[in-house]
């Protein structure tokens, strides 16, 4: 995504990125309802039972919450959501939503890290580092609201 943004700038990287990551996700999400079967049911064997309740769940909307906040990881997700056989229109609705910010941030970042080397301009490595800063804090959000509730 940060190449992308680089090489393609900000609009077409995010276009080119966005439907790279939904041809990958419907790759694992089939993967694993079909030839790797096996293995991403041995990879997600200790979580079996948790994948089982993710079909008792609106499919897009828990999509849709997981890929917007990065609490599993990307690819993981899209084996699990396979095993689990959770229906695949949902499933690839609410990740086209949910990656969407991610996405954006992460191709913007790769835009004005190039524009910073190629112009020399400290301003757009300044906008690269608070937009990198403010998707980590995204990305460890779920973590620090379940700590604040535990206490």
């Amino acid at each position: 995504a940060y190449g992308a943004g680089a090489i393609f700038g900000p609009i077409r990287g995010t276009i080119f990125v966005w439907l790279a990551s939904l041809i990958a996700a419907a790759i694992g999400y089939w993967m694993a309802r079909g030839a790797w079967a096996g293995t991403a049911q041995r990879l997600l064997g200790r979580y079996a039972e948790k994948l089982h309740r993710l079909r008792e769940q609106n499919t897009f909307l828990m999509t849709f919450r997981l890929q917007l906040l990065p609490i599993v990881p990307f690819g993981v997700f899209n084996y699990a959501a396979g095993t689990s056989r959770l229906p695949f229109l949902p499933f690839i609705l609410g990740t086209a939503l949910g990656i969407v910010p991610g996405t954006v941030a992460a191709v913007y970042i790769g835009d004005r890290i190039s524009e910073g080397v190629g112009a020399h301009d400290s301003h757009a490595f300044e906008v690269a580092g608070i937009v990198a800063a403010l998707l980590l804090v995204v990305s460890f959000l779920p973590t620090l609201i379940q700590k604040l509730k535990n206490r």
